[in-house]
């Protein structure tokens, strides 16, 4: 199976399972597994291995009443789930039983199942579900009143944004990263893509409108986002192989320093259209300054979305094949 996400500790540290936990070394390795599998092939029985070692620590977690590792060790398999092998049904299943079970107990770490569920009917489309899901938690004992909201974003490596106090924004930390996950699932696949117009870097002026016909990669990005940066190759040898066969990019840069960006792009002789200064369009979108991408088909409709790697370049070329 092809690697589809860099698993990292840093993502096991958001959904409330330390980097380093000191009472769950079981769990810690089984979190080395999932990261050192994302980052290559890893075989059937490699899966169902490590699958089960997540139930072992779950149950022996249980026989030992210690509930808040059980939700961690089940918390860590809807991820793995959901990231690694893109079944975000076994994911939501995981995490409903879980809920069902251990959902009503004070647990730092129920809070995470919340904010995972919302994540996962996100990537859906579903936004009632977001809905239904931020109006349980707000029933919940676990129901985080604070002072600060915090985003979660959407890219494995980035971090949380801590808003300044009193900003606008629910009082609950895990509501206001649910309520961004809510905003998201307006453009999940089967969506339509918002059409936006744009001045390109030679003064050309063009639309997402004016491309329909076209299969579109919309393609957010950052030359130090480190996945973005890996995948450039990628992105050539596409752009190279369907360009002259209704294939187009516009890449929308992200940062303030439009001068770093345009050396870059002359370095690296980016040959496809290239947006500065978009700030309207990520915050539409629901990005907050992380790269992500999203594929559309000839009607504008969204096809796929953070799609990375082998993973692009397969699904590029079925929708070319339409």
């Amino acid at each position: 199976m092809k690697r589809i996400l860099l698993l990292t500790l840093a993502t096991a540290a958001i959904l409330g399972v330390p980097a380093r936990a000191q009472n769950a070394p079981e769990l810690n390795r089984v979190l080395s597994q999932l990261q050192a599998m994302s980052h290559g092939t890893y075989s059937p029985k490699e899966w169902q291995e490590t699958m089960q070692e997540l139930d072992r620590v779950a149950a022996q977690a249980a026989a030992n009443g210690n509930s808040d590792l059980v939700v961690q060790a089940r918390a860590v398999k809807a991820m793995a789930l959901a990231d690694m092998r893109r079944d975000l049904v076994a994911a939501l299943r995981v995490i409903e039983d879980t809920k069902r079970e251990y959902g009503q107990q004070r647990l730092p770490s129920v809070r995470r199942l919340f904010i995972q569920q919302a994540d996962y009917l996100a990537r859906l489309g579903d936004a009632d579900g977001v809905r239904r899901t931020i109006e349980e938690f707000r029933r919940n004992p676990n129901y985080d009143a604070e002072d600060f909201p915090v985003f979660l974003h959407e890219g494995r490596n980035t971090p949380m944004t801590i808003a300044r106090p009193f900003a606008r924004g629910s009082d609950s930390t895990s509501v206001t990263a649910m309520e961004a996950a809510r905003d998201r699932s307006r453009y999940a696949p089967g969506n339509l893509f918002p059409d936006f117009e744009w001045t390109d870097a030679s003064g050309r002026r063009g639309s997402i409108l004016g491309l329909r016909g076209k299969v579109v990669l919309v393609d957010f990005w950052h030359p130090q986002w480190t996945p973005w940066a890996r995948d450039l190759p990628t992105l050539k040898r596409l752009y190279a192989t369907w360009k002259d066969r209704g294939f187009e990019i516009v890449g929308v840069a992200l940062g303030r320093d439009t001068e770093v960006l345009r050396r870059f792009v002359q370095t690296e002789r980016l040959p496809w259209t290239i947006v500065y200064g978009e700030n309207e369009l990520p915050r539409q979108l629901g990005l907050h300054g992380q790269a992500s991408n999203f594929l559309l088909d000839a009607n504008g409709v969204i096809l796929a979305r953070d799609l990375r790697g082998s993973d692009l370049a397969e699904v590029v070329r079925r929708a070319m094949a339409r």
